[in-house]
């Protein structure tokens, strides 16, 4: 009785049930669809880098460990790289132009790889990491130096600024397993080959692992180190090459060793580190006692004296209260201001916006008590007209790299002798730092501008052979 009523409702509304069936079917497959492409949108945002054409460190890891295990008789390495000055090149010419090279950059790199067997990641901002495979080490390094020059010109075609590219390679073993070990590696490796501009590859190896132990212990020894009696000052002359007389000199931080029997290192030994913990400021402001209290000798024994620049980390213009701790060293030793000159980097307003205006503050505040900038190395990096502008200086300090830039000598003698110009209407004085051979006085007297620094004259000396410097030349003088 059952049966024939279900089979009479069938009837009735088979059509119906079958319609009902297949919807049910086109929803299951519409379903599905919509998974597998939000499957794959998730995938892409953990995998994808957000805003370039290019995979991320999540895709490198996972699909990296992948290919080592299926891969094991092949050996890879990884290669971590870096864009050195990008950061000062997108404050300088924006946000959108950065982007722009940071695609290209990209391109480059995921054209440098073989998509079958390597990956091309980046970790953020101009950090990349790639994992690739070798056969012959050697033919590899060749291989790494080739891709890094093209990258190099590459850059410069696009952009007229030279960016050096650091890489730091770590060469996987039979055990590793773990990638995110592997990049640490690297990674140190690129630190150690950012910090040496001559040497901008780096390989981790057993010695590396050394040296990055005994950087540990340095800096285990620094953060115990008291200032006083560790850090001295050298003088380097500034000279007027129309009389060899020494007209002013620079104050320049060195560090006596304990672990060294107080051997003198020069600040490359301590100052990345320092600036890291902001110990540098107090460092700065010892070495500045140190000239005002050589002065105010010098100055009671009635002997001659000369103005000092001093140098300041950058860290010294982001806070609040520099010019009035400055003023306050210089009142508690009875020195003019005349006698110390403060010595900042052009790249100092490179720096972003909030920054910039803490910054720009505080030269303006320094300039209005009277108290003499100096620029140095000018030059070196994304000199522009601007930095008159924003640094209200009294004194501008050619860098060397001006006398050693040989491919347009005649073009480059214009550019010298328009910025000394410029510094004379703006009555700024102009110094040539880096001052070695013949050579170079003659450009000076060619560009017409006299106050040279540099090893030519004289290398960084302690205190007791400046002031000798200065005596003998005060007899020569007024005799």
């Amino acid at each position: 009785m059952a049966k024939g009523r279900f089979l009479q409702f069938l009837e009735g509304y088979g059509n119906l049930i079958i319609l009902f069936l297949i919807i049910c079917i086109v929803l299951g497959l519409l379903t599905f669809i919509i998974l597998l492409k939000d499957k794959g949108k998730i995938q892409r945002l953990m995998y994808k880098d957000p805003s370039m054409d290019i995979w991320n460190l999540n895709y490198l890891i996972y699909h990296g460990e992948k290919i080592l295990r299926s891969e094991r008789r092949k050996k890879y390495a990884i290669v971590s790289v870096n864009i050195g000055q990008f950061r000062s090149y997108n404050l300088l010419y924006g946000w959108d132009m950065g982007e722009k090279l940071l695609e290209y950059i990209c391109s480059l790199m995921n054209h440098a790889i073989d998509p079958k067997c390597e990956i091309a990641a980046r970790v953020q901002g101009d950090r990349f990491v790639l994992l690739m495979e070798w056969e012959d080490w050697e033919d590899f390094l060749t291989r790494i130096r080739n891709f890094q020059n093209k990258v190099q010109k590459s850059i410069f075609n696009l952009t007229e600024n030279h960016m050096p590219v650091y890489m730091g390679i770590y060469a996987l073993r039979e055990e590793d397993e773990d990638l995110r070990s592997a990049v640490n590696y690297a990674n140190q490796a690129l630190g150690v080959a950012g910090n040496n501009k001559n040497n901008e590859i780096k390989v981790f190896d057993r010695s590396f692992e050394k040296k990055l132990r005994e950087i540990h212990e340095r800096e285990k020894m620094l953060d115990k180190i008291e200032i006083r009696g560790h850090f001295v000052a050298y003088y380097q002359n500034k000279v007027d090459i129309r009389t060899n007389e020494i007209i002013g000199g620079e104050a320049l931080v060195r560090f006596r060793d304990p672990m060294k029997n107080g051997q003198i290192e020069a600040p490359g030994y301590f100052v990345p580190y320092y600036e890291q913990t902001g110990k540098i400021v107090d460092i700065d402001f010892h070495i500045m006692e140190s000239v005002c209290k050589m002065l105010r000798k010098r100055i009671d024994e009635g002997k001659k004296i000369v103005p000092i620049s001093v140098n300041f980390s950058r860290l010294h213009f982001m806070k609040k209260g520099f010019p009035e701790r400055f003023e306050e060293i210089l009142e508690k030793y009875g020195i003019d201001k005349s006698y110390i000159e403060v010595e900042i980097t052009e790249t100092l307003m490179i720096e972003e916006m909030m920054q910039q205006e803490m910054i720009k503050s505080t030269l303006d505040s320094l300039k209005q008590k009277g108290i003499r900038l100096s620029i140095d190395d000018f030059g070196s990096g994304y000199s522009s007209l601007g930095v008159f502008e924003k640094i209200p200086a009294s004194i501008i300090k050619l860098d060397r790299s001006f006398f050693l830039n040989q491919e347009d000598r005649e073009r480059q003698i214009k550019i010298m002798r328009g910025i000394v110009m410029l510094g004379n209407e703006l009555e700024a004085q102009t110094v040539c730092e880096g001052i070695e051979t013949e050579d170079d006085i003659r450009i000076m007297k060619e560009i017409k501008t006299y106050i040279a620094q540099g090893y030519y004259f004289s290398k960084p000396a302690p205190q007791a052979e400046f002031e000798a410097m200065l005596d003998e030349q005060e007899l020569a003088f007024s005799s």
